[in-house]
């Protein structure tokens, strides 16, 4: 009888809460209802009129009392059937699997900056190099966990099943504010406007490298000029098409079967980097090294190269959307701790490897001297290259249109953005510079300020409901992560202003650039 009574009672309300007009209608009229020897009467403005029942109930006009007895209604219910009804956090209702969702990861991040790494260790030193890219990792890898942290917590306090919150604003209003919203779109925007200006410089190099040598200059006096109207025609015919066309994906879901096509361009570009240098060593020999920071501002330079380095670790942006499409949200923290691993492993092994191959000699695109030292090996790895940014950026740029909003739905607007961008880096000649510009403005923001300021404010506004509390030893590294990043952003901003300075102002005087 309790189950029937509860059943009756809870499809009313539910009918009532879908179809407001028959709630309001209802309401105003005297209504009267039978069940098993129990009659409610109730008349707008009177009270309930009960008779031969030990159960009456009100129906009333309040969303709050009519939220309340659903409840109500269902938890008769569940206990009539000796069962009680949880919230299952085990699935997402996603489509990733574990490997696919660190396949995304991974290639979000060795995509582009891995071929970077060698000149950045050029630049800092062999030992500070290793120093800074380790602290890097140490540190964004904490900003993850704590990224991981403060969804769960939110979603814990909303009641809702794990993965609905799907990125970044989602997560940033509800406990900073709507300011702090904006100001983490706009970090966004430049975040992606380094990452595209990267993408397009390196995927047109490679499809420069890939056709044949002389076709299009031939015996030209002026090589260099050519080489650069050359430039110009492949990134505007053929690399942005290319990227448009990956722009319009608008489902993580098709990005993951493409995961294979990048996992392969990513294997082939690494290879390719490790068999040239290996190749290049045993033919000549490994090169001199700094063994610390050479000549130049130590400030400038240390602080480009961990800008550099934060670039490359750039995953945690990302964390909030795959997290959400993973079919197991609550692997995201050992999907992301394996992911920056294999990405620690594979970076550490192309920077040394590089550096110690070219010395201080070696190109920004490292891939670019593989190639004309072993112009076979070159062309896979530009291949290489070319299908892993095909397949890593347009992931990057699918996470950033989904802050957009209604926006991000229409085609025109997805498209145009990246033709913007793609001309934009037309504009940037220094791969470092200007990921060194972009990371210490907006990534250090992004990576390192946001998760920390998000998971703090959460502690003190919304408690830490099934969360451990956090120990002092580790207040105490969130304090170092703080300052750490504000070094970089200072002193990685100054030396890359510096750098492109010096890039489109070569013959002003180093006084004048020093005094910036």
């Amino acid at each position: 009888m309790a189950e029937s009574s509860a059943a009756g009672l809870a499809g009313i309300e539910l009918e009532d809460a879908r179809n407001p007009r028959r709630s309001s209608a209802s309401a105003a009229a005297p209504t009267s209802q039978a069940e098993d020897g129990v009659v409610v009467s109730v008349a707008r403005g009177s009270q309930p009129a009960v008779s031969n029942t030990s159960f009456a109930s009100v129906r009333s006009r309040s969303t709050i009392q009519t939220a309340q007895r659903l409840s109500m209604a269902r938890l008769v219910s569940d206990m009539s059937e000796g069962e009680s009804q949880a919230v299952d956090r085990s699935t997402g209702g996603g489509s990733l699997t574990f490997w696919q969702a660190v396949s995304s990861i991974v290639l979000t991040m060795v995509g582009a900056g891995i071929n970077v790494l060698p000149s950045v260790a050029a630049q800092v030193g062999f030992v500070p190099a290793c120093i800074l890219i380790l602290v890097c990792y140490l540190v964004i890898t904490e900003c993850g966990m704590l990224t991981l942290s403060a969804l769960d917590t939110l979603e814990l306090s909303r009641g809702a099943a794990a993965g609905p919150l799907a990125n970044w604003e989602q997560l940033v209003k509800p406990i900073l504010g709507p300011g702090a919203e904006k100001l983490m779109r706009l970090s966004n925007t430049g975040v992606l406007l380094g990452a595209i200006i990267l993408s397009a410089t390196l995927q047109t190099q490679s499809i420069v490298e890939l056709l044949p040598g002389s076709w299009f200059c031939g015996a030209r006096a002026n090589q260099e000029e050519c080489g650069k109207q050359l430039a110009l025609l492949v990134r505007l015919l053929m690399v942005l098409p290319l990227l448009v066309g990956f722009a319009l994906i608008r489902d993580m879901a098709q990005l993951s079967r493409l995961s294979p096509l990048g996992v392969f361009g990513m294997c082939l570009q690494v290879s390719a980097l490790i068999v040239g240098f290996a190749l290049q060593l045993l033919s000549n020999g490994p090169s001199p090294v700094d063994t610390w920071t050479p000549g130049g501002t130590i400030p400038n330079s240390l602080g480009l190269g961990a800008a550099n380095f934060y670039f490359s670790f750039s995953a945690v942006l990302c964390l909030p959307n795959i997290r959400s499409q993973m079919q197991q949200p609550q692997q995201a923290g050992a999907m992301f701790r394996m992911s920056m691993v294999i990405t620690i492993y594979l970076y550490g092994a192309v920077m040394l490897l590089g550096y110690g191959t070219f010395g201080s000699s070696v190109k920004d695109n490292v891939m670019v001297a593989v190639a004309e030292t072993e112009p076979l090996i070159g062309r896979i790895g530009c291949l290489g290259l070319l299908l892993n940014c095909s397949v890593s950026i347009p992931i990057y740029y699918f996470i950033v249109m989904k802050s957009c909003g209604d926006l991000s739905e229409q085609t025109a607007f997805r498209a145009s953005v990246m033709v913007v961008l793609v001309l934009v880096s037309v504009v940037f000649k220094s791969l470092k510079a200007t990921i060194g510009l972009v990371s210490s403005v907006f990534l250090v923001i992004n990576s390192a300020y946001f998760p920390l300021t998000t998971f703090y404010v959460q502690q003190q506004t919304q408690g830490a409901s099934g969360r451990p509390p956090v120990s002092s030893l580790r207040q105490n590294a969130h304090i170092l992560v703080a300052v750490f990043s504000g070094l970089v952003l200072i002193f990685g901003f100054q030396g890359a202003f510096h750098e492109l300075l010096q890039e489109y102002f070569p013959d002003a005087p180093a006084e004048q650039r020093s005094t910036v």
